[in-house]
């Protein structure tokens, strides 16, 4: 029991905002023999510890060889993944060569089945026998992808221990809920845990865990070293946290900008240009390397070394000074030297979504957004407007303003005008927030009312035009005062 106890505190030391969980999951474990579950959903969103928390789990509290872990991403086919479960509990590793080979061939289900009630041959006089005494465990991660592997798969796992009469506990950790799991012909219904999304406070422990506990020793040019103390790792973790938590939710990609930008922000402190406790004067200095890492490294545009290269250039030129833009401003828009706003990739598809609900009538949603119909039927149903409208007339709805829209017409013009799929970390009702905080949006509906707001459009025809062409969008065919 001392030896759990101190699993449990120790897990919850490294894990912060995770100790219901440890609790539960150390409380179904139980002992090394006694029955467990047959199944277990940890779900939450990605970065949310479920993979690292229940690896170390359980490494720490039962032997290796009694839990196989699978990546389904990895092990894609119902055989890849029952050959490495049998391999990792028979504790067999293939040589680098036969990689792929496994100690026992399992082409479907029945032969993994009956690899688990008879056992696996090991050579001429040992069998192992999986689940007889002991509990084994085997984890799926990514199980979304079970969905993809048969309709036989999943239900047959959710019941493992049942039907191969062993003491087997299959754990699935997965971004979705487990009603997305559920199929027509039902299935045995495994414990869900969640893991909700960190706190501020338990994001701000994870980053500064990165650094040392005992802080660092920083030179300095010509006056020897200086101490930086957990204090001054909390306030850049602050910083770091404040600028970039509302477009960017996964905490790896936090803790990959921290690694990237904590150099460049102590660089004034290194050269004698700033002090530890100036922290107000380090964030000024820093500006500029958090804008450009806003702009590019989230969206991946370019590597983290051409990154480096840029941030590295950008200080042997001097620019520092000549960067003076506000805080509050710099997670969501910036300034480049040709004096176009840039925009987080998908933001600015939103404002043009948003400036095309505007100034175009609903009734051609269709006509312009319906990817199904093709240039001719829409010349062919095209509304043939006279010269004075196309010239600026009296109808022209450029010259009569915005026009207020629902925020659902908004986005369903918004998911018919980008190509490509969205990432589940796109938060689309923070982006219309930070929009509406940047007056490029304003409300029109009260704020008390939930249901059916309304916003318009705040921007000009030359600054839309502006980012549409940023993103190579020709904004002048879906307009109705331009067809």
């Amino acid at each position: 029991m001392n030896d759990m106890a101190d699993s449990s505190a120790e897990l919850k030391r490294r894990f912060p905002g995770r100790s219901d969980q440890i609790d539960t999951l150390l409380s179904l474990m139980g002992r090394p023999a006694d029955p467990t579950v047959p199944s277990i959903l940890i779900y939450g969103h990605s970065s949310s510890g479920k993979t690292s928390l229940v690896r170390d789990l359980l490494s720490t509290t039962i032997a290796r060889k009694q839990w196989a872990y699978i990546n389904c991403i990895e092990r894609h086919t119902p055989r890849m993944m029952f050959e490495h479960a049998v391999n990792e509990w028979c504790s067999w590793s293939p040589s680098w060569e036969n990689q792929f080979t496994s100690i026992a061939r399992i082409d479907n289900l029945n032969d993994f089945l009956c690899v688990l009630k008879e056992g696996v041959s090991l050579n001429q006089h040992a069998t192992e026998m999986i689940g007889d005494k002991e509990t084994r465990y085997l984890v799926l991660d990514r199980a979304e992808r079970l969905r993809d592997m048969g309709t036989t798969i999943l239900p047959a796992l959710l019941r493992l221990s049942e039907i191969s009469q062993r003491n087997i506990c299959v754990i699935l950790l997965s971004t979705i809920v487990y009603e997305k799991f559920r199929t027509k012909s039902g299935s045995y219904e495994p414990l869900v845990i969640r893991f909700p999304e960190y706190s501020k406070e338990d994001t701000l422990q994870i980053l500064r865990r990165d650094f040392s506990e005992d802080g660092m020793e920083l030179q300095i040019e010509d006056k020897g070293t200086v101490h930086l103390n957990d204090d001054f790792f909390r306030s850049f973790s602050e910083v770091i946290y404040s600028i970039f938590f509302q477009n960017c939710k996964d905490l790896n990609e936090l803790r990959h900008l921290v690694a990237l930008l904590f150099p460049l922000f102590i660089n004034p402190i290194r050269d004698g240009r700033a002090k530890p406790h100036e922290t107000a004067k380090l964030f000024k200095l820093a500006q500029p390397y958090f804008a450009e890492a806003t702009d590019k490294l989230y969206l991946r545009e370019i590597s983290s070394s051409e990154w480096a290269k840029r941030t590295s250039e950008m200080a042997d030129a001097k620019t520092t000074a000549s960067h003076t833009v506000d805080a509050s401003v710099i997670a969501a828009i910036r300034t480049n030297a040709k004096g176009d706003f840039d925009l987080p990739y998908y933001t600015k598809f939103l404002l043009i979504a948003s400036y095309l609900a505007s100034y175009n009538p609903p009734r051609f949603d269709v006509r312009y957004f319906a990817k199904v119909a093709d240039e001719k039927k829409k010349r062919k149903r095209g509304i043939h407007k006279s010269a004075s409208d196309k010239s600026g007339g009296k109808m022209r709805q450029q010259l009569l303003g915005p026009k207020a829209f629902p925020v659902e017409r908004m986005l369903a013009i918004f998911y018919s005008i980008i190509d490509d799929k969205l990432d589940d970390a796109i938060d689309i009702p923070i982006q219309i927030t930070s929009l509406t905080t940047l007056r490029l949006l304003l409300r029109t509906t009260n704020m008390d009312k939930l249901d059916g707001a309304k916003y318009k459009c705040n921007v000009s025809f030359d600054f839309i035009r502006g980012v549409a062409r940023s993103v190579r969008f020709e904004i002048d065919k879906y307009l109705f005062d331009f067809i």
